[in-house]
């Protein structure tokens, strides 16, 4: 009886090994690794997101847009090496990649429209040099150069020499038209001497206006003429 007990006590126990579903339910079980920053880095994607729609502050989304993708990188970076749950870190990295996107459009359509601004103000401050050189060099807001027309007109009515006074009333005509005709072509260089020129032309007219009764018809027809290239040009 007691051989008997001592077999039954010196009989090896049997190791219980874990079975294939409990090694798979163990190996499946996630972890709460990277889930901190994951929460973290979608809040700021969110408000990044939310920042980007709106216009002109848009591009200020840039800053938590980045921090959120660097936030979620690292939380996936944790998940995946310690089995952590991805779905929310996932969420989170596809928001703030999206307003992050968002947000460098922004700043890229804004930057466009500030350096034309700029580029547009230069080309004014250049235009307007080049306007105000061009009447300088023309001399028309010169007062010796005005006075030396009004000179010529007074002189031209006293003497009653009437054709040289229409030949200096249609010369200063056809400068205005050329002025006008390059400033269609775009050129704004001769927007000031075209102002000046148009200074000219009315003193000239107020004087020319009291001896037109004295021209004859040949005259007064070539006087017409030149005043209609004059209106024709100012309709425009």
């Amino acid at each position: 009886m007691s051989e008997e007990n001592n077999i039954i006590e010196e009989a090896p126990q049997k190791e219980v090994k874990p079975t294939v579903e409990q090694n798979s339910f163990e190996s499946d079980k996630k972890t709460n690794a990277g889930q901190g920053l994951g929460i973290a880095g979608f809040v700021l994607g969110l408000v990044a997101l939310i920042i980007s729609f709106i216009p002109c502050l848009g591009m200020y989304a840039l800053v938590p847009g980045i921090i959120a993708i660097i936030l979620t990188a690292i939380a996936f970076s944790q998940a995946s090496k310690k089995n952590g749950a991805k779905g929310l870190i996932i969420a989170a990295l596809v928001v703030s990649i999206l307003g992050t996107a968002i947000a460098t459009w922004q700043y890229y359509v804004l930057s466009t429209a500030a350096n034309a601004f700029v580029e547009g103000i230069e080309n004014y401050d250049e235009a307007f040099k080049d306007a105000m050189n061009d009447v300088e060099k023309d001399g028309v807001l010169d007062d010796s150069a005005l006075n030396n027309i009004n000179e010529e007109v007074d002189k031209y009515i006293a003497d009653e020499d009437y054709d040289k006074l229409i030949d200096v009333y249609e010369q200063t005509i056809d400068k205005y038209v050329s002025k006008m005709q390059n400033l269609e072509e775009g050129d704004l260089a001769s927007l000031g001497a075209g102002v000046a020129y148009v200074t000219q032309i009315t003193a000239m007219s107020v004087k020319i206006a009291t001896v037109v009764p004295k021209f004859n018809e040949a005259q007064m027809e070539r006087f017409n003429n030149i005043d209609e290239k004059y209106k024709d040009i100012e309709n425009k």
